[in-house]
């Protein structure tokens, strides 16, 4: 099995799904309407099976390190990030159906604590989003839409095979 490990790169959206690969999911806060969740969380591995140099598919592991979550939310934050999808498809509109509300990055050394219910490591990166749209609202509530993930072009390195 190999494993990579991503050091930067760019997210073009976060996504919406039902089962997300970091296996954490939302929280639901019904009066604001909002969800929060993790959206990348540190040194945990992450199960994929896709091409990696070609066509045929491979099992592997990716692993964000604490470096590249804080360059890739510097690098989504200057770039207006703002841009949502529904499982890597369709994109959604934001400030009709769906808007960011925060993102931050966990570091109890600065004070900056993970929603009471969590328990995750410093350098995850959290996200709060407010729902506007009437029927996403009622999915999310369905359970049919779980947690975030994240798309984009990233900056991977293989650090083993085992």
């Amino acid at each position: 099995m190999r494993y990579f490990e991503i050091n930067g790169g760019e997210i073009t959206s976060i996504s919406l799904v039902k089962v997300p690969a970091i296996t954490r999911y939302f929280s639901i806060n019904e009066d604001l309407r909002q969800i929060v969740a993790p959206v990348i969380i540190p040194d945990l591995p992450i199960y994929r099976y896709e091409p990696i140099d070609g066509i045929k598919p491979e099992e592997f592991y990716v692993i964000w390190t604490e470096v590249g979550i804080k360059r890739v939310v510097r690098d989504f934050y200057l770039k207006g990030g703002n841009i949502f999808t529904l499982y890597h498809n369709n994109r959604l509109q934001t400030d009709s159906d769906i808007n960011l509300y925060g993102l931050w990055v966990i570091n109890r050394k600065l004070g900056i604590m993970p929603p009471e219910g969590y328990d995750l490591p410093d350098y995850t990166l959290m996200g709060n989003v407010e729902i506007l749209d009437d029927d996403l609202w009622q999915l999310i509530k369905r359970g049919e839409f779980n947690g975030f993930s994240v798309e984009g072009e990233f900056d991977v390195k293989e650090i083993m095979e085992v």
